[in-house]
This record gives C-alpha cells, structure tokens and sequence, in this order.
C-alpha cells in the first residue's frame, strides 16, 4: 500500500507536464491490482476529479471505457455509477464516446442531463429512447427542437406502442380513425366480378404523416409506410386484397377520411396505383385482349384517369411511362410464343422494369398482380372507385371477348375500332366497351374533353401518344 501510495504521489507532483501525468498515471492505474487500488481510491475520493482528466486519452479509448464503467467505480463511496458518468461528459470532446458512457445510464434524470453534453441528435434520440416518462420525452423533444424525421427514425423502433401512440397524438396531434362515419356508396351499374381481386396504393403527404408512421403499421388492414418517392413527409397506405363488395369499398372511404383528418393532402409528386390479380387473365388470347384494348386507349387513360383540369403529374415520364410503342415494336416477337409463362415472362422482360403505365414485373413474384401507374394521387374516394372500374373493366372486357361472346354490335364496334385514326371516336368506341352506365361514361368524357384541351396547352404534347392508334392487332382477325 505504501509502496502504490508512494509512486501516485509522485506521478502527480510531476509539475509542466501534463500529457506524461496523463499517460504515467493512466497506465500505472490499469496495471495495478484492484485489491491494492480500490482501497486507496476509497480513501483519497478527491481523486477522482483527476482520474476524469486523466483517462480520457484517445490513445487509451478502448482501455478507458472498459477502465471507467468497471466494477471499481462503483465502489466509490461518495460517487455512484451514473453519477460518475455525469461528471464526465463535460470532458469528453467527441459525441461518439459521450454516447457510450452516457449510454450506461439507467434513470430518466440522469439520461436528460446527458443530452447537454452531445452534440448529436442521433445520440441523443437513442438515448431518449430508453426514457421511461412520455411527458419528459415529449418536453425534451420540444426542448431541443429535433426534426420530425428524426423523432420517427429513432422511436419507430421501440416496442413500447403507449410510447409511440403518446408522441403522435401529443408531438404531432395525429387524430385517430373515426369510429362512425356517414357513407353512402355510388349505385354505379357497372361492378366488378368478385374474383377480380384488386388492391389500391394511397400516396400522400403532410405535416403529421411522421406521427401517422410513429403509430400504425396497420390501418383497416392497409399497410401504412414511409414512401420515398415523395421527399419530406410522404406516406402511403397500401391495400389488402379487395373485391368488389360494400365492406371493401367503405375502407377506401376511411383511408381517404382519416388522412383528410389528419391534413395530409397529395401533390405532383403522388401516384394512385391500382393492382389487380393477373391469374384473372388465364389464356393467351385473354392476354391478346387486353393489350390489345390497352394499347389502343393507353393515351386517353393518361387523359380520363384524373379528374377534370388534372394533368398527369410532372414526373408521370420517370414513374409510369407510355407502354404501346414499347409492346406493339415486339408484338413479332410474342406472337411466335404459345405458352402463357413464357408469354408474361417475356413480357416482363419487354416491359423491364415497374416505371411504365402498366407494370407486369410483380408476376408469378409476392404479389403476382397487373399494376396500372397511371393514376395521379387523389384522397376523393369516388375518382378511386372510379378508376377501379375503368382499368378493371379493361381486365373484364378482355375476358369476354376471348370467350366469343361478342355481340354483333360489339363486334361492329371493334371493326370499326382497327380503322378509327382519332381521339373523340376512339373514346366512345371505348366507353361503350367498358361500361353500361351513362353516368360513368359521362364522367370519363368530361375528363377527357376537359383535361385533352389543357393537355395540348402543356409544355409536353406527343410525349404520352404512341402509334397504338392506328395499328391493327393480329389476333383480331382470329378471334372474331
């Protein structure tokens, strides 16, 4: 005892030279036996001030945390543990080492008083994590004005869901979803069959969409998740399979009622995508119909799939580009296919990847659906159902044609169809095919008449036409 009392005391008296007290001392302290160390750091507890200056050493980093958070420290009398941890932050100059002493502490006390002394809101939102108080969490969180992004990325993370729902509704006042609401469904004729199973993708944003993330994974059965493809606060609330009943619709309806609670809205930025099941289609002249009737409507569906004075959004090019010219190029080409996997698979292969208007990469893949990008984002629950019906008839009217069962004048219309060289006729060729009710025709012709004339003010005319318009489809001729 003399003996390390002895050489301490002269480490310290050494005068001017402070880096070899540091290291002299340092090194001397992690050598010596702890039944010979602790019981003179017990006694000279003064020494732990020095102790704190002197082992912070980035040569001996690895050393010190280990040396510092031993069992030692906390056999000082006078100092516990996190206390010891608290008086050392002040010293430490690099975020990255607070973060792992202060990491230690346990009481929410000690916790908030660690914050000061990083300089990292990554670290510093860890470690609000561990934070047993809501009300603390949520008044520091105020206090030390983190972003909302930063508030989700590092709570989102936690299991405690009280945690998560108290900073939603508290940090970002995120209303719940209404109990009752007051819907009454449009009596539209026209419907779609019930193994036509669809699923809709809700793209949106607003100040609360971080809150909205914080709370649910799971809302009416839609999977809410961050969508990147819109910066700053974007939100999608993703489908599960659908059909076409009552009890399905009224959930569109509440999605779009909550996110209008909660003031999320949708930009230029947002895509309304519409998924249905491909197994719909199970023949190759099923698929021959579709692509068929697609290609030659692909432009006036950019035009009829948002309401009137709606333009297809800026980034419409990047995200669902103009699929015809791209298929009827390699129309030869599938036309010398006679099995139904390899026709989709090179289809897929055709089409490449998901940013073109119809998108078929998620075949015989998790989802194994037909995905139409065209869609511009919308929260008004009838332009959805709208749009459901239109590209879901597409899929019907494909099926029925394969089947012969065409009636003369259908048959009149498609003929008539093959030769037509403009917009205003191939319009009501196609609404005629699609749908019985009036009312439905009436809304898709005022899209169209409406949005056609602004469309060829923009500063895009012929980037969304193809040659689809005047082509005439091989198999036509066969089938009917």
């Amino acid at each position: 005892m003399d003996d390390f009392e002895n050489n301490l005391n002269y480490i310290l008296s050494i005068e001017n030279d402070f880096p070899s007290i540091h290291k002299a001392l340092f090194e001397y302290l992690l050598n010596v036996d702890d039944s010979i160390k602790i019981p003179f750091l017990d006694k000279f507890d003064e020494t732990i001030n020095i102790i704190i200056k002197l082992s912070l050493s980035p040569q001996f980093r690895r050393q010190h945390i280990t040396f510092i958070t031993a069992s030692l420290l906390k056999k000082f009398k006078n100092v516990s543990c996190e206390e010891f941890i608290i008086r050392i932050l002040p010293f430490i100059n690099s975020s990255k080492t607070a973060y792992s002493f202060a990491n230690q502490l346990t009481s929410d006390e000690y916790i908030i008083q660690s914050l000061k002394f990083i300089n990292n809101n990554i670290y510093q939102l860890k470690l609000l994590t561990k934070v047993k108080n809501v009300q603390l969490i949520i008044k520091t969180i105020k206090a030390y004005f983190f972003t909302d992004y930063e508030v989700f990325q590092a709570f989102n993370k936690i299991n405690d869901e009280n945690i998560k729902r108290a900073l939603s509704h508290q940090l970002f006042n995120v209303k719940p979803l209404p109990q009752k609401l007051k819907i009454s469904l449009p009596s539209f004729m026209d419907s779609l069959p019930k193994e036509l199973q669809f699923g809709t993708e809700i793209e949106c944003l607003g100040d609360k969409s971080y809150g909205i993330l914080l709370t649910y994974q799971k809302l009416c059965g839609y999977d809410v998740k961050e969508e990147l493809s819109i910066p700053n606060k974007g939100i999608e609330f993703s489908s599960p399979k659908l059909s076409w009943t009552a009890r399905d619709l009224l959930t569109i309806y509440k999605i779009c009622d909550f996110a209008k609670q909660n003031e999320l809205y949708t930009n230029e930025l947002c895509g309304g995508h519409i998924h249905y099941s491909s197994d719909f289609l199970n023949t190759l002249d099923e698929w021959y119909w579709f692509l068929y009737l697609y290609t030659k409507f692909e432009f006036i569906l950019y035009l009829i799939s948002n309401p009137p004075g709606s333009l297809p959004r800026n980034e419409i090019l990047n995200y669902a580009k103009p699929f015809s010219d791209c298929y009827i190029d390699n129309l030869w080409r599938l036309n010398s296919i006679h099995n139904i996997h390899d026709f989709i698979i090179n289809l897929k292969n055709i089409s490449g990847k998901k940013q073109t208007g119809v998108n078929f990469s998620n075949i015989f893949e998790r989802f194994n659906t037909i995905e139409f990008r065209i869609p511009n984002g919308s929260l008004d629950p009838k332009v959805i159902l709208e749009n459901i019906l239109l590209f879901g008839n597409l899929l019907v009217m494909s099926k029925k044609l394969s089947k012969l069962s065409s009636t003369k004048d259908t048959c009149e219309l498609l003929n008539k169809l093959d030769n037509v060289t403009n917009y205003e006729t191939t319009l009501d060729i196609m609404l005629k095919l699609l749908f019985k009710d009036e009312v439905l025709r009436q809304i898709f012709k005022k899209r169209f008449y409406t949005n056609y004339k602004a469309y060829l003010q923009t500063r895009y005319p012929n980037n969304l036409e193809s040659k689809s318009i005047g082509y005439q489809h091989k198999k036509t001729g066969i089938i009917i």
